[in-house]
């Protein structure tokens, strides 16, 4: 079987490219013979590469509209929709030629904003999967070209199919069909909860941009802190994608007296070690899609503190239905958020061991490489069947 990917970023820190690794090493494995199409030779491209893994960098754009966040944006709105179209039309036209020579069977698409694979199984005549890794809209606000509804409706071609990594994803783009929900594999089922010892401070995980949380987590903490006499840190690892954004989060430090308790580490390869450590982490996505941080943070033995939504509700949830209780601590406001800093920074030992033991159980059940491959390479069989049928 022979697969072409095709990621929007080679960013080897991104939970979607760590989730694609994780599955694209598994389902080589089991005999997929795949071919990565990349849009620059940087990161997981080169470490692919390495592998010996077949790389092709491609120079594409996405299928959404160009942001608009300073005035020459405005002006070059119009001809950098026109050039976008024009690149993804040549890079089709590269792909379709590739397809045919390598005898390409199936083609999949790592999330949703990139839509040359969509245009190529048209092209080509070949299935064509979309990995729905995000809302678009309410997480990065993305906005589908030239409208969601036709983007919808692409989707309804005979060869289209979509992975969701939730099911509220799946609810959320209306994936009634030819759609299956495939939780990311975070990493291999272990026998037991490898135990680290703790160090004392709170983490907070994410780029600092708006969509992440940040502030409010910092506008819970200011509080937590009047509150106790010997306040946990805050180490917050994440580089800085909104200069804007960042401006007011330091601000906030100082203005509020928290600048010597709240540590800005950048971005960090060992975030899982800073997991193990922690005394708890605050996932405060005002969406998460998935939440691959909360997964981890779960398998590494690290009380999650969660906003409820998006995908960190389905997580809680789906904890819930497989033990009968919650296996953090949940909130929907700054004030809840700062009651539950509270609760986890003088947490009695054996209910924080209580918590922690049950949500590595429920990781390792639901969120394995194993599951995920063993899914995923169910459905690239059961589309081909299908597909082979159709043809005959």
């Amino acid at each position: 079987m022979r697969v072409l990917y095709i990621l929007n970023s080679t960013d080897n820190l991104g939970g979607a490219t760590k989730s694609f690794k994780n599955m694209l090493y598994g389902l080589q494995a089991k005999g997929v013979v795949p071919t990565v199409v990349v849009p620059d030779m940087n990161g997981v491209a080169a470490e692919l590469k390495e592998k010996g893994i077949d790389v092709f960098p491609l120079t594409f754009r996405p299928q959404t509209y160009t942001y608009l966040r300073v005035p020459i944006d405005y002006l070059l709105f119009i001809p950098r929709m026109i050039a976008r179209f024009i690149v993804n039309h040549r890079a089709v036209k590269q792909l379709a030629a590739y397809a045919e020579q390598h005898k390409i069977d199936l083609v999949h698409t790592n999330v949703s904003i990139i839509g040359i694979g969509t245009d190529l199984g048209k092209k080509a005549g070949l299935p064509h999967i979309i990995h729905f890794r995000e809302y678009a809209d309410k997480d990065f606000d993305f906005h589908y070209f030239p409208t969601k509804r036709s983007f919808y409706s692409r989707l309804k071609r005979l060869k289209t199919y979509s992975i969701c990594i939730t099911k509220d994803i799946q609810r959320y783009h209306n994936l009634t069909e030819k759609s299956l929900v495939v939780y990311n594999g975070i990493a291999s089922r272990q026998e037991k909860l490898s135990v680290s010892s703790k160090e004392n401070y709170l983490l907070f995980v994410g780029r600092i941009e708006p969509a992440k949380g940040l502030l409010e987590v910092l506008q819970a903490y200011a509080t937590y802190r009047k509150c106790v006499v010997d306040p946990l840190p805050l180490r917050v690892a994440g580089g800085v994608l909104d200069e804007n954004y960042n401006r007011e989060v330091q601000n906030f430090c100082k203005t509020n007296g928290i600048e010597s308790f709240v540590e800005f580490l950048g971005q960090r390869s060992d975030v899982f070690c800073l997991m193990q450590k922690s005394r708890a982490i605050v996932i405060a996505s005002r969406f998460e899609a998935f939440g691959r941080c909360m997964a981890e943070a779960m398998f590494a033995g690290c009380l999650v503190i969660g906003r409820d939504t998006g995908g960190t509700h389905e997580q809680f949830d789906n904890a819930r239905e497989m033990l009968g209780h919650d296996v953090g601590l949940r909130y929907n406001t700054v004030e809840q958020l700062t009651q539950q800093l509270l609760i986890a920074s003088s947490m009695p030992q054996e209910a924080y061991g209580s918590y922690v033991n049950d949500a590595f159980r429920v990781v390792n059940d639901l969120y394995t490489n194993e599951q995920n491959i063993e899914r995923i390479f169910a459905f690239y069989n059961q589309i081909l069947h299908t597909d082979s049928d159709g043809d005959n």
